[in-house]
């Protein structure tokens, strides 16, 4: 069985069954419409391309500003995002991911497990 953490909004490995980011014992199986973790961008072209790209594919997408970052108006240029998209959406936003040319410098961020 896949878990789910609610709390992270990350999968684990089949088997776990705490989170490891939060410590979370009362982990669920995903349903379909469970917003899911899926990678971290650098505000840019790449991004744009790959919002782009789950929009063409009608993946619907949550885009959040990590945790402890600057404001946006301050520097818009070298700010991240954080994407969320659908647990029924995943594995075709992983394959589409996978078509963005990585970032010169990759950015630490929760692992999909």
């Amino acid at each position: 069985m896949i878990f789910y953490c609610g709390r992270c909004k990350i999968v684990l490995k089949r088997d776990e069954n705490i989170c490891h980011l939060c410590g979370k014992r009362k982990l669920k199986e995903p349903q379909q419409n469970d917003v899911v973790y899926l990678t971290t961008l650098n505000n840019g072209p790449l991004s744009g391309m790959f919002e782009d790209m789950l929009n063409n594919n009608n993946i619907p997408y949550m885009r959040k500003e990590p945790k402890g970052s600057i404001p946006m108006a301050v520097f818009a240029k070298a700010f991240s995002f954080d994407y969320f998209v659908p647990y029924g959406t995943l594995e075709l936003a992983k394959e589409i991911l996978a078509l963005v040319p990585k970032q010169s410098k990759p950015i630490p961020a929760f692992p999909i497990i």
